[in-house]
């Protein structure tokens, strides 16, 4: 028998089709003891797979979780410089487990309770080219040269980094690999050096940052700020339904218990055991404290 592989390289039957994804967000994680300035130069942050770890091996609820998108930060690494905390995001394909997780209110990342919260989709009301970063339109309506998202020429980021004298001597220091590879896995963060961003060198504002900075204040002036979206976002959010990814199209009945399939969890049944999760609530999880929770949030972006 012969196997079929797709033009990407995978096979047909390895994937999922309108597989519906429960996104999860955590805040407060912590970025990783190294990604400080180790003499004068930043480390990486924690990887996808480093936060994968920690996730199944500190809660029992995802001790044997197949994620359906790996943990995540939610920003580039090279906005997470000298910044000890922020937010990662993941999702699961069990609706129950995702119930579970947000009930439970905390998981346990690197040493913290964690808290939780449903992922909201937010719709800038700007697009911006993946490109050539300009704001205003789409990769797949652009005509212009690829460009640089660190300093706006025409080569890739990884091409970018590679190039940086600063960059190359910390895996000379740490011992590791300066490659390509490096750079795509994350052992090796992005450049934070040489930063030019093209939309605002091209009207003379202040350009040292990345193309998608969320200090940009050309993105910020298209877009609004990520707090700005975000609200707008949750305006008319009732609380009790889950942002699935992506949204599976069903054919369901008209009725009030029905009136949103593609984005609500199935109901829990009360009295008894709820879920096969509720076993793991007898574990005794560290709680965070009043004090750690009002920092925390007021530090988050």
């Amino acid at each position: 028998m012969h196997e079929f592989y797709t033009t990407t390289g995978t096979k047909p039957q390895d994937r999922k089709l309108n597989q519906v994804w429960y996104k999860i967000i955590v805040d407060g994680v912590s970025t990783g003891s190294q990604w400080r300035l180790n003499n004068g130069i930043p480390a990486r942050p924690h990887s996808s797979t480093e936060l994968k770890e920690e996730l199944t091996l500190y809660n029992p609820s995802l001790a044997e979780v197949k994620f359906a998108l790996d943990p995540r930060f939610m920003v580039q690494a090279s906005e997470l410089t000298h910044r000890r905390e922020s937010s990662i995001q993941f999702a699961v394909s069990d609706p129950l487990l995702a119930e579970h997780i947000i009930k439970g209110k905390v998981l346990n990342l690197f040493g913290k309770a964690c808290k939780t919260r449903k992922y909201q989709e937010r719709t800038p009301s700007t697009p911006q080219c993946r490109k050539c970063k300009a704001l205003g339109h789409r990769e797949d309506k652009c005509t212009a040269r690829p460009r640089c998202t660190l300093c706006g020429e025409e080569h890739t980021e990884v091409q970018h980094t590679l190039q940086c004298g600063a960059c190359r001597a910390y895996p000379q220091y740490a011992d590791v690999d300066f490659d390509e590879d490096a750079i795509e896995k994350g052992i090796v963060g992005q450049c934070t050096h040489s930063l030019k961003c093209v939309n605002c060198s091209a009207k003379n504002l202040e350009s040292l940052h990345s193309a998608t900075s969320r200090q940009c204040p050309e993105r910020i002036r298209a877009m609004g700020s990520a707090r700005d979206v975000n609200r707008s976002s949750n305006q008319g959010d009732t609380n009790d339904q889950f942002q699935t990814v992506p949204k599976k199209k069903t054919k369901a009945k008209k009725s009030a218990s029905t009136a949103n399939p593609t984005t609500t969890a199935p109901a829990v049944p009360t009295g008894g055991t709820n879920s096969r999760y509720d076993a793991l609530d007898s574990v005794n999880l560290t709680q965070p404290n009043t004090d750690e929770d009002h920092n925390m949030e007021s530090q988050h972006v």
